[in-house]
């Protein structure tokens, strides 16, 4: 009997696992720079993410200036080092390379909420100088299906 019990209670701890894992599932897709001007297709409900690369130690960083009413923002934009960066703190087994003003990545995150075609654009801008223009900007289209 007690046996029995215990092995329900595991078979429900993982299932109970297996759950969460499910659900906190990353972007099924990644847009990067090398994809500015291109149409990118991604299913109805998935998490996909835009990664851009930006020098934010210097004040500049990517600004969303618009998106299509078919996708939501999930939470603020993160940041994360270049894989370069991540070759060389694995290298020297975890000492931090990342250099002050050194370059990383701006990563937004989206959800695809319905079907059909849309825009994602961004400008690469110090976010406080209103008068200046933008020193790059990035345009994506979406084909939700």
């Amino acid at each position: 009997m007690v046996d029995m019990m215990k092995y329900g209670i595991c078979v429900a701890a993982v299932s109970v696992l297996a759950f969460f894992m499910s659900c906190a599932s990353g972007p099924s897709v990644t847009i990067t720079e090398g994809d500015n001007g291109k149409t990118i297709a991604v299913s109805r409900g998935d998490l996909f993410e835009v990664r851009l690369k930006a020098q934010l130690g210097t004040g500049y960083g990517w600004q969303q200036k618009s998106a299509s009413d078919l996708i939501e923002v999930k939470g603020t934009p993160t940041q994360a080092a270049t894989v370069e960066m991540a070759k060389e703190m694995d290298k020297d087994k975890g000492k931090d390379k990342v250099e002050t003003g050194g370059f990383e990545f701006q990563v937004f995150t989206y959800r695809a909420l319905k079907s059909g075609r849309g825009e994602i654009s961004f400008e690469y801008r110090q976010p406080w100088n209103k008068r200046a223009r933008a020193l790059k900007t990035y345009r994506v289209s979406l084909e939700i299906r």
